[in-house]
Formats: C-alpha cells, structure tokens, sequence
C-alpha cells in the first residue's frame, strides 16, 4: 500500500520487508523499556509503572514488612529466576523472602494465589486486572521498590512527520498516565442569582 498513501501524513517505513510473497512495513516507533540511546533518538516517558502486591488471603489489614518476608512467595520471570529487584531491596534492610516458585507468566498468578498465603508482586497495570478477579487483591508493597519507565521512543529524523505525530499523539492518549477529571458542580439557581445580584451591586 506505499504507492496508496497520502504522503503529507502517512508514516514512513523504515524498510519494506518481503516474505514468501507477503510485503511487511517495518515503522520507526518503540513503546518499551528503554535503556540509553542514540544521540539522535526522541524519547518520551508515556507513565511510571509502580510495583504492587497481590494476596487472596481472607485477612483484611495490610501486610507488613514482618508478614511480608515470612509469607511464600511467587516471582514471575520469562527466564526462570528466581530472585529480583525485590530480593535486592530486602537484603538492603538485612532481610529475605521466601521465593517457593517461580512462573513465566502473570496469567497464571491468580490460579496459584487463590485461597492461599502466598504472595507475588507485579507491575501496577497487571495488578489492576488480577484485583477484577474474585478473591484477588492488590496493596501497596510494604517496602520501597524502585519504578520503572514505560517510554515512546522514535528517530529524530521523524520528529516533525505529520503521521509520526498523529501516532505519537494516540499512544500518548492510550498508553500514557491518565488525567484525572475533576466534576465541579453546577451552582444552584438560588445561588447563581445572588451572584448575579451581587455583581449587579
């Protein structure tokens, strides 16, 4: 379709790619985890994720640091580890957990935690849609854990790309921290006609 698009606003591919007769449009936008980049790079932080617990136990006070390290514990890893940023924040305070599994993906979390002790800890997003779940809960967690950023990141040379920005402005909208609308009431007749008879005066 690159012969069929308005080149005043589409995005333009970095490379057409073709595969057993299928063309694919490689794009020049990234939504992750960013490290350091080129000097030529844009990179715009769309939210702060913030780590949270996740519990299905009965008991309804929080946690404390104290339960926190003798409760067992599952960690989500793709890899298999075992230990995380967590392990490395309790060891600073001279304590430890007591990591009994670890598993590859968040789906499997509320299965495992359900009707049980133990405990696990996942990104603010995915603690969010577990607590839909019935019996899941998520809390704050009961020591400081360092954030992470979720970032939008593009080449400088499509800064000014009217798609590139059009694209850029929707995922900020979708993916970005969302803004909090405040309802001011409306004032009351009786109200409103005072302040008019006050402005009057």
């Amino acid at each position: 379709m690159k012969d069929e698009l308005d080149s005043r606003w589409a995005i333009r591919p970095l490379e057409l790619l073709h595969d057993n007769g299928r063309m694919h449009l490689v794009s020049s936008l990234g939504i992750s985890h960013t490290l350091d980049l080129p000097a030529s790079a844009r990179r715009k932080c769309l939210r702060t994720i913030r780590p949270m617990l996740l519990r299905a136990d009965n008991r309804a006070e929080p946690v404390t640091l104290e339960e926190f390290c003798k409760r067992p514990h599952i960690v989500v890893s793709s890899m298999g580890n075992a230990t995380d940023e967590t392990d490395q924040a309790l060891s600073l305070l001279g304590r430890r957990r007591k990591v009994v599994l670890a598993v590859p993906q968040f789906s499997a979390l509320p299965r495992l935690l359900a009707q049980s002790e133990v405990l696990a800890i996942v990104p603010d997003y995915v603690a969010r849609a577990m607590a839909l779940a019935q019996g899941i809960r998520a809390e704050a967690v009961p020591l400081p854990l360092p954030t992470q950023s979720l970032s939008m990141v593009w080449p400088g040379a499509a800064h000014n790309d009217a798609g590139q920005r059009w694209l850029r402005w929707r995922c900020q909208a979708l993916l970005g921290t969302p803004i909090e609308l405040r309802v001011v009431p409306k004032p009351s007749s009786a109200s409103h006609s005072a302040q008019s008879l006050l402005a009057a005066r």
